[in-house]
């Protein structure tokens, strides 16, 4: 009777051991399951554009648009900040298609299918970013990008794009709504009418080109060469002055080969 109730007991011992392997395997794998899992912020209407952000691991593009709803999303667009070549997505035509992954906070300017369901006319607000923010996807001097905040919402948007390492020239967003551009000018309030970024909000945005540095007249010095008027050899006796800051350095006359030599003195006056 007592090895009876023994069997017994390990059995229900084993039972429960197994039950609980079990529920921990289940609940490992819905972890995994919902960890792989993101999401598409301001998905495009049907028929309409929009600039787009994921959220997530690294995905397939198809399956990252398709948190937006199953075949909502036609095309994608992605312009590469180095290369400045565009990498393109096609709805069910892969040997046209060369954006094959998106990777978490990724901006790419979508089209919505025009037999999709219509998205809510009102997008929710985005949940806050960590504070004080920073874009995501600076571009470079002279370069375009797709870049994304990723802050609080209602950011002032020089002070957003002020995080990023090179100047942001020029950004813009577009409306997915009234399809609409916005467009924000370094230093210039009176052309910006992008004033405030959302948390995930895409743009558009180019950084500012490098200044140009023009190499200065070494004074004093010789100076030499041919000089032409109108594509014409100058005349012998054509002037030549030189100056810097408005003041007179030195001047020569063309020779009879049209060519000029000049000495500038030292100290010059």
């Amino acid at each position: 009777m007592h090895n009876h109730m023994r069997k017994l007991a390990l059995l229900y011992l084993v039972g429960m051991v197994a039950l609980g392997l079990l529920a921990l395997v289940w609940a490992m794998g819905t972890g995994s399951s919902q960890a792989q899992q993101g999401t598409m912020h301001n998905c495009p209407q049907p028929g309409r554009w929009a600039i787009s952000v994921w959220e997530g691991e690294e995905t397939e593009t198809a399956e990252a648009l398709d948190t937006c709803g199953a075949g909502a999303v036609d095309a994608a667009y992605y312009i590469h900040p180095f290369t400045q070549t565009w990498r393109v997505f096609f709805k069910g035509r892969p040997a046209i298609s060369n954006l094959d992954t998106l990777d978490d906070l990724q901006a790419v300017v979508t089209l919505g299918s025009p037999t999709a369901s219509p998205m809510p006319t009102a997008e929710p607000t985005p949940t806050p970013g960590p504070g004080p923010g920073r874009m995501v996807g600076c571009p470079m001097a002279s370069k375009w990008a797709m870049s994304v905040w990723n802050g609080p919402n209602g950011a002032n948007a020089a002070d957003a794009f002020a995080t990023c390492s090179e100047v942001i020239a020029v950004a813009y967003w577009l409306d997915p709504q009234t399809q609409t551009w916005q467009r924000y000018v370094h230093d210039r309030p009176e052309l910006t009418t992008l004033s405030r970024l959302d948390n995930l909000q895409g743009v558009f945005a180019i950084g500012l080109a490098a200044p140009t540095e023009y190499c200065g007249i070494n004074i004093p010095g010789t100076y030499h060469g041919a000089v032409t008027i109108d594509g014409q050899t100058a005349p012998a006796g054509t002037v030549i002055k030189v100056f810097r800051g408005g003041i007179e350095f030195g001047s020569t006359t063309v020779s009879e080969e049209g060519t000029y030599m000049v000495d500038i003195p030292s100290p010059a006056p």
